[in-house]
């Protein structure tokens, strides 16, 4: 009988490709630099991991962040600071919402 709580390694294969290409940060930021944040990977794995582990019903990912997402899909900002935060231009954000919609869409998703 299928555990819940315990999966063989397969089942995670969507959540690996997502963590995969993600590196830790040191300690230390250089001066000028934002922290690298990937906030749609971390979102990306979190339902890959739902997904995998308890497939068909309902859950929810929170999202705690402490500033914006610097890389990877979702990216809002580049890590140096010369580059604005905010700004009026929709094209810049659509991209990142779009990443955003697109998992909400493959997680609710009925086969």
């Amino acid at each position: 009988m299928p555990s819940k709580c315990i999966s063989s390694a397969h089942a995670f294969d969507p959540a690996t490709r997502q963590v995969a290409p993600c590196q830790a940060e040191g300690a230390t930021l250089a001066k000028g630099r934002r922290a690298a944040r990937a906030t749609g990977a971390a979102v990306a794995a979190a339902a890959a991991l739902l997904e995998a582990t308890v497939p068909g019903t309902g859950a929810r990912v929170l999202v705690l962040t402490g500033g914006p997402a610097t890389v990877g899909p979702g990216r809002v900002v580049g890590l140096d600071l010369a580059e604005p935060l905010r700004t009026h231009k929709v094209q810049q954000l659509l991209a990142p919402s779009q990443t955003l919609v697109s998992i909400a869409r493959e997680c609710c998703w009925d086969p």
